[in-house]
């Protein structure tokens, strides 16, 4: 766009047949580029002459009369709407044609579009403009761009001498490949969600779990992000973050600060091709939201993998090193995620509404309750010890970071240790492992990369799925016995709580108990859902135990647990526990919390040897492991005999063969001639 005689079509013309020619049509025919590999993208250039005509009148008939029509022209209309980047071209040589794009051109740009369209002015006919001018033109453009926040770039151009005329249409192009959406023009800072998503890419390169980006990290997020690297001098990118930002290095490496503040100073240097193309590789689209693969590994249980990473993200942001996350702790982790920012558990509503079971935390409301979301007025603004918030960069950008104190949050009035932390993990992992996936994917784990440090030695522990049936009172009543939890009958629900137990030689496996309440109108078939032991809880009332004896989904290859605070059915329980060979019901009526959960994890764990010993689960397990014995030792024995019969055999065989051998002897010695 611009006026007439500013060289629109000049500018065209020498773009695209590489030379100068004085004489271009008035008006250049629609110009498509063949399509840019190193673009991945297909320009279409369209010139007018009576662009702002058009403009008006698309806008009157929008139903806008804030400006009138002139006259009708049709070779714009159409296109207008679809326009993705506007160059704007004026003369340098005449004034005039300034205060147009000053006065007319941008206000109706910015009225017609909404300031949604980048725009490039090309400052033409360099050869002609006095260089004693520039300071003033520079004043000039650096007023016109702060009052007119969408113009992304003033090129100062010469279609006659062919000065930076790629230039102009390599900047449009990137103007739309590389949007500004990470850049809060009002504000003069980066967006939140940039500001998240550089905090994610941070923690993902920061293997040793310390906070900091040492060299030879920046150097291995350098190598797998960009074709060559960008930041070839970090001395140099030091000293310049150093400068502008607070805190920004620690042992001469790169805090979450320092390191966002690279970024910034890439935009102030107009390269955002390099941020979006860090971005991009990252899964993040246009509008900063991350695309999570569909391809990402699906997991019934945790991989060890996993659970390093998840052990060291609590050592990480475990800020007083006492073995607990605070709320603020939380907030930290779970800071680099999109509003609102809370732990997935505390975002039931819209993660687990099409599980079969939905998440319920510990001495919380029953999940038909909302969550709130955390009272915290900036959730990008970081308020240090002295009370009042820093601007952390020359452009006014407030980073996250790990230290400093935080608003308190209203999704958790609890704490978290280590155990319940991940016990909430394991718990997520049982009700969807693909939601796991992608939550731990948001939060900076891959599973092909190599895990991260943790600095102290884990306890070994394993995970035990538990389905909960039984009389709605009676079960309700034990699950929020043992794991504090208000637990829904009417549907089903999953809640945790973890034990430890000895193991044979002496050191401790703990076990991440998640239960999962089965209403009585809910069938679950075997195979429907995956779970390791069945916890059967029955009262005094006769029909209970009857309706456990009845359940499909408990067959004679099905663990099994029964419980009861009861002592009117007990014996029939017992008897027939006696005659499938498990466990007699647990009476849990003056026994300990701790005592009940050991007697239901001794029911279910597997792979290791306990101490005392495992209990009997299965039905006829210890049958069915004597008759596997006594076939073993059969075999062993049926083997000795069938060897013993083999040897007795040959060694006759052998005897007969000599006595055959030593009678033919006899019989041919007098007829062989002897020599003489």
């Amino acid at each position: 766009m611009g006026d007439a005689m500013v060289g629109k079509s000049s500018l065209i013309s020498t773009f695209v047949s590489r030379v100068y020619s004085p004489e271009v049509p008035g008006i250049m025919t629609r110009v498509q580029l063949p399509p840019d590999p190193g673009m991945l993208c297909t320009t279409t250039i369209i010139d007018s002459q009576e662009a702002d005509v058009a403009l008006m009148e698309a806008m009157a008939m929008r139903g806008d009369h804030s400006l009138s029509s002139l006259k009708s022209s049709t070779t714009l209309v159409p296109s207008i709407d679809h326009v993705d980047s506007i160059v704007l071209v004026y003369d340098l040589h005449r004034a005039e044609t300034f205060r147009r794009i000053e006065q007319h051109w941008l206000p109706l740009i910015q009225q017609y579009y909404q300031g949604k369209i980048p725009v490039i002015i090309a400052e033409n006919k360099m050869d002609l403009f006095d260089a004693n001018q520039l300071p003033q033109k520079r004043q000039q453009i650096v007023s016109l761009m702060q009052q007119f926040p969408f113009v992304r770039q003033c090129i100062k151009c010469s279609a006659q001498t062919m000065i930076r005329v790629d230039d102009v249409w390599l900047k449009a192009q990137e103007a739309v490949l590389y949007p500004l959406t990470l850049y809060d023009l009002e504000k003069g800072a980066l967006t939140g969600d940039c500001q998240k998503a550089l905090g994610r890419i941070f923690r993902m390169y920061d293997r040793d779990g310390d906070g900091l980006l040492s060299d030879a990290e920046m150097d291995r997020f350098q190598r797998e992000t960009y074709p060559v690297p960008v930041f070839a001098d970090l001395g140099m990118w030091k000293k310049t973050v150093a400068r502008h930002v607070e805190h920004a290095l620690e042992q001469s490496k790169f805090t979450p600060s320092g390191f966002v503040a690279i970024f910034d100073e890439l935009i102030n240097q107009n390269r955002l091709d390099v941020v979006w193309k860090a971005l991009r590789h990252f899964g993040y689209d246009d509008n900063l939201q991350l695309d999570i693969p569909p391809d990402l590994p699906i997991t019934k249980r945790l991989s060890p993998h996993a659970k390093r990473f998840l052990t060291a993200l609590f050592q990480q942001f475990d800020t007083n090193q006492d073995g607990v996350l605070s709320g603020d702790d939380l907030w930290l982790i779970f800071s680099i995620l999109p509003n609102p920012s809370l732990p997935p558990w505390h975002r039931q509503r819209d993660l687990f509404h099409e599980c079969f079971s939905s998440f319920v935390m510990r001495d919380s409301p029953s999940s038909s309750e909302s969550y709130a979301t955390p009272s915290v007025k900036d959730p990008q603004l970081i308020v240090p010890e002295g009370g009042m918030a820093q601007s952390l960069s020359n452009s006014g950008l407030s980073l996250l970071s790990t230290s400093g104190s935080l608003p308190s949050l209203d999704f958790t009035q609890q704490s978290l240790s280590y155990w319940e932390w991940m016990g909430c993990w394991h718990t997520m992992n049982t009700i969807s492992p693909e939601i796991t996936s992608a939550e731990l994917y948001r939060l900076g784990f891959l599973e092909s990369k190599r895990p991260v440090k943790i600095k102290d030695k884990v306890v070994k522990s394993q995970q035990l799925r538990i389905l909960v049936f039984g009389d709605t009172k009676s079960k309700v009543t034990m699950l929020q016995r043992l794991c504090g939890a208000y637990f829904d009958a009417s549907r089903p629900e999953t809640s945790h709580t973890y034990c430890s137990l000895k193991r044979a030689n002496g050191e401790e496996l703990v076990v991440h108990l998640v239960f999962t309440c089965i209403p009585s109108d809910v069938s679950v078939t075997p195979g429907l859902v995956d779970f390791d032991l069945a916890m059967l809880v029955f009262d005094e009332e006769p029909s209970s135990w009857l309706y456990l004896q009845k359940l499909p989904a408990v067959t004679n290859e099905t663990r099994r647990v029964y419980v009861t605070s009861s002592e009117k059915e007990l014996r029939e329980a017992q008897e027939f526990c006696q005659e499938i060979d498990v466990e007699l019901p647990l009476q849990a009526d003056g026994m300990d919390r701790e005592d009940i959960l050991q007697h239901i994890a001794r029911c279910g764990v597997s792979g290791y040897d306990l101490q005392p010993k495992k209990l009997r689960s299965l039905p006829f397990e210890e049958q069915k492991r004597r008759e596997a014995a006594r076939r073993r030792t059969m075999l062993w024995f049926g083997g000795i005999v069938g060897v013993g019969v083999v040897v007795v055999v040959g060694v006759r065989f052998f005897i007969k063969q000599k006595d055959r051998a030593g009678s033919l002897w006899l019989w041919l010695r007098p007829r062989i001639p002897l020599a003489p």
